[in-house]
């Protein structure tokens, strides 16, 4: 995901929560569409303030602290606690560093491993209630608990069958239960001799399950990233992009990444509303959670999907441009 696309999905909750006006020519519009509440963020993301970098640093975390020198090899996350201090992933050494206010090493959490208390892929952290750290561990396929004074607490493993087996990333939400990111491959054709390289998608989906790893609840699904295909296998490709949830007390925001769009589900897990930005090519690109099932047309209106013969006759291609622009034929307003 570019930075211009992440800075103005945060713009999306900032002014979905802030801006909630109806009436001709405001920031944002809002519509009903089968139960759903599509709100478009109907400003262009060049008029949107921009957040820069600081020329300096409030303070410099460094390996000199821990006293080994392949600290800080590799970095993972990073995240805050109430009282200042500050948690840090070191991914090459599998562990957790807790860093004081002042940024002088407090403590170091962990270990390579496979055992309790210890990691082998951290994916992500997050900060809970009481300042307990929590970390997903995708090549363990297990949640940890830690706590930045005593350290590790508890284990719980996250895994499945068919597409629950495997899971990208894992959260505690609500009353402790799981939701898990699940990644699953899309069928793909054998590429020919010197076809060169082509795009293979993945698509992406979150489950809700119990403690016992029962699924009670599932997202719609949606694009997750891609690598590319040749004729002698698969290949990482860098600009790639990145799907993301983020967990809130009532509901889960979810995108894709390739798009201008939010989707959120509420506290039982159902699909909700989405967050759109109305761009220079229509409200979105398409590929988004909660793009499916659901055509779109000018920005700030929402059209419920149509008949099957009448998406061939007009070639996926929205039906009511605004003034001065054209469709594709993949659904894309564009300037005339």
């Amino acid at each position: 995901m570019t930075v211009r696309a992440t800075l103005l999905a945060v713009a999306l909750l900032v002014l979905a929560g802030c801006q909630r006006s109806d009436s001709e020519g405001s920031p944002t519009t809002t519509v009903d569409s089968a139960g759903v509440r599509i709100t478009t963020i109907n400003m262009s993301p060049s008029a949107l303030d921009e957040w820069t970098l600081a020329p300096t640093s409030d303070l410099t975390l460094t390996s000199a602290e821990t006293g080994d020198s392949s600290a800080f090899a590799h970095i993972g996350s990073a995240r805050w606690l109430s009282d200042g201090r500050i948690v840090v992933v070191d991914a090459e050494a599998r562990r957790l560093l807790v860093f004081d206010a002042k940024g002088e090493l407090f403590k170091a959490l962990g270990r390579r491993g496979a055992g309790p208390g210890e990691s082998r892929n951290v994916r992500s952290m997050t900060v809970m209630p009481g300042d307990s750290i929590l970390t997903f561990d995708t090549s363990l396929r297990r949640l940890t608990v830690w706590h930045p004074e005593s350290g590790y607490i508890r284990s719980m493993p996250v895994g499945g069958t068919l597409l629950e087996s495997w899971p990208a990333d894992a959260w505690l939400w609500q009353g402790g239960e799981l939701v898990v990111w699940q990644l699953s491959i899309t069928s793909q054709d054998s590429i020919p001799p010197g076809a060169g390289v082509r795009r293979w998608l993945m698509r992406a989906r979150l489950t809700l399950q119990d403690k016992s790893g029962r699924a009670l609840g599932s997202s719609p699904q949606f694009d997750g990233m891609y690598t590319g295909v040749h004729e002698r296998g698969d290949t990482r490709l860098p600009f790639s992009n990145q799907p993301f949830a983020t967990l809130a007390r009532d509901r889960i925001y979810i995108g894709s990444g390739a798009s201008f769009a939010l989707a959120y589900l509420n506290s039982d897990f159902a699909p909700a509303g989405e967050l759109l930005a109305c761009t220079a090519r229509g409200p979105h690109t398409g590929g988004g959670p909660g793009s499916e099932g659901r055509g779109r047309g000018a920005c700030g209106h929402a059209r419920t999907a149509r008949p099957a013969r009448q998406a061939v006759r007009d070639k996926l291609c929205c039906t009511d441009p605004p003034k001065g622009a054209t469709c594709d034929r993949s659904r894309i307003c564009r300037p005339r």
